[in-house]
């Protein structure tokens, strides 16, 4: 009995094993069917392969050269296949892959190697070909944690697959080289190579490929930046597998193992123009926060992350020099440390086109986006703003010409707190009787307010709005419809670039053209989704912006402006020095551009003895000697109905031979509707006693004679008492002596006033 049960017994466990392994077997297949079909369905689209996500964005200057990348967390540049070396894919291709344009996207035996590897000896063995590495790059990063494991293996697996059927292996190898991460936020090889080395890919030397190629195993252990040891061990691996692949010969790994290379490592904040390069950003992103194009990805990642291409106006010779000369101007008497130190800020504009040529906003860079002073930064801008408020409005509005006679004497203007406010130019003198070329030149405060109050503050201050100066304050308690607009002394202050900006018009024919820095603006694909139009009005007509261009030449040619004489060209231009010398500026111009210069202390400071004569006008001659270098020599251009006539200078009439001293003639211009008809009526004949000529003759006087005076109004001295000393000082016009005398000679009469002397010269 006992033998028949086990015959029995024994096909039932052969049948039960059996049946276990089936059911094992349909339970592995359906479990693995079920999981590549899983992944199947999860998988990512193939076109997410192609390397478009996350590019930087290209800055060009106005020559089309490349000055600054911008990028967020990924610093991406794609770069054709095609445009690289033959050594530098063969150098990926030696250490990564080398049978790729052999195999058909994986390769089982390294597959079943690297299984071997991971499960059964627990250490670490990658597996995959150039293609898997590729298809990799389908999976963000949460994907990357939210799948494990076989299954995104499977899906890997699959895409790679794919990218064999629907890409030839130099697109898929063109695929990898522009994707793969290379430390330092680096990714792709144009990225890399310039950041490593500061060069294209396309230039990359056999050694310097080997050295990217090795990176890409492990950045953070074999960067040449944190490990150069380390870096060149793995350079000789890869060299040697080149050799292996026959790419190389041995000599030439020998070669290339020694080779010394220069490593860059050049942080990508740092960039040429970067004043220039911020202000340009800060636009471009106030510009796409509002463009609906861009509502889902916001301004910034469409900059950061979007490949866009912007073309700039910056001229790399003008930025340079810019640059250049600030630095070689102040560092030496203002050396840059933990002191503070006066700052400077520049800004150069073609005043035909709005295009900034150059922009420095401080003296040091240190950060992206950081307090650009050439923009953001208002200022008081003294004596620079009588151009703009004050003599140009005047000319306009015909109210003046450049010969204009206006009594620079003391006067004062009563204030609603019941004082009385008496101006003064800045060497506390009165020239008297002045043209208003004259006043120009020699920045005579007192002309210019006194002007300002004839034409009314309110219209100086709209022609100043309407020439580009934003930050003037118009109503309120503290406004700038006030006397002192004339002199700058604003409420809030102005910019270097809107300052430069209104001085646009007087060289472009009266017409304002707003500053612009963005010439176009390329979305990756090429397509121009931004190319800023002109923004321009009239403020002058021709004939006043010549005239005033005329006056601010005499400010070079004999003026508070000497010092850009040394230009050697047509220039003119206008000094600024606030009264409590916290401010020094120079806007000064040429056919060709205008530049505005600021210098001063961040927190308002007293400089001394430094003005905008000095060094901003020495820094701006720079910058124009630079930029006018190998450009023809230009003038003016005189439009029509300018004409010339000989002038006096005591009253701004006609000269007249036979009445004016030969010393005060003078060529003028004027617009051909307000030319002088009149003769010079500057000069009186006055009968005075001979013994006694600063007197009127009275009928006693023996011997009266006829003399000439400069027929000028009497002013009245103006006395102030200095705070520190105490002193009385009395401030009278400097040619009050050439008036006729107010009193009659007493000497000559029944009682001679002893040794009293006289009261004449017109006070």
């Amino acid at each position: 009995m006992a033998k028949r049960r086990k015959k029995t017994f024994r096909p039932r466990i052969w049948r039960a094993v059996f049946i276990a392994l089936l059911a094992l077997v349909l339970f592995g297949t359906i479990a693995a069917t079920s999981l590549v079909v899983v992944a199947v369905r999860t998988m990512p689209a193939l076109s997410s392969l192609e390397p478009q996500p996350s590019l930087t964005s290209m800055v060009f200057d106005a020559e089309g050269n490349l000055i600054a990348e911008l990028h967020g967390v990924e610093h991406r540049v794609p770069i054709k296949l095609a445009s690289l070396p033959g050594h530098v894919p063969q150098a990926f291709l030696a250490i990564e892959d080398h049978t790729f344009y052999q195999h058909h996207g994986f390769r089982i035996e390294k597959i079943l190697y690297a299984f071997y590897k991971n499960v059964i000896t627990s250490s670490t063995q990658g597996g995959s070909t150039i293609t898997q590495q590729t298809a990799k790059n389908a999976f963000t990063g949460a994907e990357r944690e939210g799948i494990r494991g076989y299954l995104r293996k499977i899906q890997e697996l699959i895409l790679a697959i794919l990218l064999e059927r629907h890409y030839t292996k130099d697109e898929i190898l063109e695929m990898y080289l522009n994707q793969i991460h290379f430390g330092h936020g680096t990714n792709g090889i144009e990225a890399a190579s310039r950041y490593y080395f500061g060069k294209s890919a396309a230039d990359l030397s056999v050694a310097e490929a080997a050295t990217l190629a090795g990176l890409v195993q492990l950045p953070h252990v074999y960067s040449p930046v944190i490990n150069p040891t380390a870096s060149r061990n793995r350079r000789a691996v890869v060299l040697q597998r080149m050799v292996e692949c026959g790419y190389i010969t041995a000599a030439e790994a020998q070669q290339y193992s020694a080779e010394e290379l220069t490593v860059i490592g050049k942080s990508t904040a740092q960039y040429p123009a970067p004043y220039f390069v911020d202000y340009v950003l800060a636009q471009l992103l106030e510009k796409l926060e509002k463009d609906p194009r861009y509502a889902s990805l916001g301004g910034r990642r469409a900059i950061y992350e979007g490949g866009l291409k912007i073309y700039t106006t910056v001229d790399p010779v003008m930025q340079q020099a810019a640059e250049t000369a600030i630095a070689a101007h102040l560092d030496p008497v203002f050396p840059l440390g933990d002191t503070p130190q006066p700052e400077m800020a520049a800004v150069f504009i073609d005043p035909r086109t709005g295009q900034i040529k150059a922009m420095v906003g401080g003296r040091k860079h240190d950060r992206r986006l950081g307090l650009n002073r050439a923009w953001q930064s208002v200022r008081q801008p003294g004596s620079a703003m009588k151009p703009i408020s004050v003599y140009a409005p005047a000319l306009e509005l015909g109210l003046i010409t450049p010969a204009t006679v206006i009594d620079d004497a003391p006067i004062g203007y009563p204030q609603l707190d019941g004082s009385v406010w008496y101006p003064k130019n800045y060497d506390l003198s009165f020239k008297g009787l002045t043209t208003i070329r004259d006043a120009v030149r020699r920045s005579v405060n007192v002309v210019a307010v006194k002007l300002i109050e004839q034409i009314g503050p309110r219209v100086g201050l709209e022609y100043a709005k309407k020439s580009g100066i934003t930050t003037l304050v118009s109503s309120g308690v503290q406004n700038d419809v006030t006397l002192s607009l004339a002199l700058g002394g604003l409420t809030k202050g102005v910019s270097p670039l809107e300052l430069a900006a209104a001085y646009g018009p007087f060289v472009n024919r009266g017409i304002y053209v707003q500053p612009n820095a963005i010439l176009r603006v390329e979305d990756r694909f090429g397509n121009v989704i931004e190319e800023p139009p002109p923004n321009q009005q009239v403020v002058y007509s021709e004939r006043t912006a010549f005239l005033m261009t005329s006056l601010l030449r005499s400010v070079v040619e004999t003026g508070t402006g000497w010092r850009a004489q040394a230009l050697g060209r047509p220039a003119g231009g206008k000094t600024g020095t606030t009264t409590d010398n916290f401010d020094a500026w120079w806007v000064g111009v040429t056919p060709e551009y205008v530049g505005a210069v600021w210098m001063g202390y961040d927190q308002p400071k007293n400089m001394g003895g430094f003005y905008g004569g000095n060094f901003p006008a020495r820094v701006w001659t720079d910058v124009m000697k630079a930029a006018l270098a190998n450009q023809p020599v230009r003038d003016f251009a005189v439009p029509r109905g300018i004409i010339q006539r000989d002038i006096c200078v005591k009253s701004g009439l006609l000269f007249d031979p036979n009445e004016c001293d030969p010393a005060d003639r003078f060529t003028e211009y004027f617009s051909e509707d307000n030319a002088p008809t009149q003769l010079c009526n500057a000069h009186v004949y006055v009968r005075v006693c001979a013994d006694h000529p600063g007197y009127l003759a009275s009928e006693a006087c023996p011997n009266p004679v006829l003399r000439r005076f400069l027929n000028r109004p009497y002013v009245e001295p103006h006395r102030e008492v200095d705070e520190e000393t105490g002193e009385e000082r009395v401030f009278f016009p400097a040619d009050a002596h050439l008036g006729p005398p107010r009193e009659v000679c007493p000497f000559h009469g029944p009682e001679p006033p002893g040794d009293e002397g006289g009261t004449g010269g017109g006070g």
